[in-house]
This record gives C-alpha cells, structure tokens and sequence, in this order.
C-alpha cells in the first residue's frame, strides 16, 4: 500500500522503521552528550537523578496542558467568531501551527519521563 502526500510519495513501513532508527541514533548521541556533561558541571552529585527527571517531565507535562487548554480557548473562540459552534463537522479557520508550541512541550515532557524512566529501571 502506497501513500500519497502532495508530491511525496512513499511505503508507511518502510518510512516508519526509518524514522524509528534515526530517533535511536539520535537518543543515543544525546544521552551520550547530555551525561558527559552531567559529570562536567556535576550535576550527578547534586541529585540530578532518574526521580528528578521524571519529575521535569511531569512540571512540563502539565506546562504543555495548560497551553492546550489555552488553544481549545481560542479554537472555540474562532468557531464561536464564524458561527462554527453548531457544525460539528465544518473546518475551523485557524492555522495548524498553533499546536505546534503544545506538542513540542508534550515532546519535551516525553524526553525526560522515558529518559528518567530508562534510568531509574537500570539503576
């Protein structure tokens, strides 16, 4: 089965075991980086641990909800603005980037909770 997205076209399983193998490669590269500098500026001694990160992820989890929550505000404000409130099934005119700050921090989040995680089960 083929896919089809304006000019790119591709094989979904293909793409996805791509994606999934530069995401490895790249966590390795930052966990290498991020725990050489740990030990640089000595945070391992200041309790800088796995509880401490699942914690960071928790405080940005909620962060990234709170925007969200901001962002269902102005969707309903926008469909409220064009007569969109009863039309379950029309478009809302606001662009798709405005969720762009929210999964950004939900990906942050997900950073330190599976980073924090990881290390908590091995230590």
């Amino acid at each position: 089965m083929q896919w089809k997205h304006g000019n790119l076209r591709g094989y979904p399983r293909y793409n996805y075991q791509v994606l999934q193998k530069r995401v490895e490669r790249e966590w390795e590269v930052k966990e290498a980086i991020v725990t050489v500098k740990e030990r640089q500026w000595g945070l391992v001694w200041l309790g800088v641990g796995a509880l401490h990160r699942m914690g960071i992820g928790f405080v940005i989890s909620i962060l990234a909800t709170l925007v969200a929550g901001f962002m269902e505000v102005k969707r309903k404000n926008a469909a409220l603005a064009h007569g969109l409130i009863d039309h379950p099934h029309s478009t809302i005119p606001i662009s798709v980037f405005w969720l762009v700050p929210q999964y950004s921090l939900y990906g942050v989040a997900e950073a330190f909770m599976s980073n924090g995680h990881l290390k908590f089960f091995y230590d």
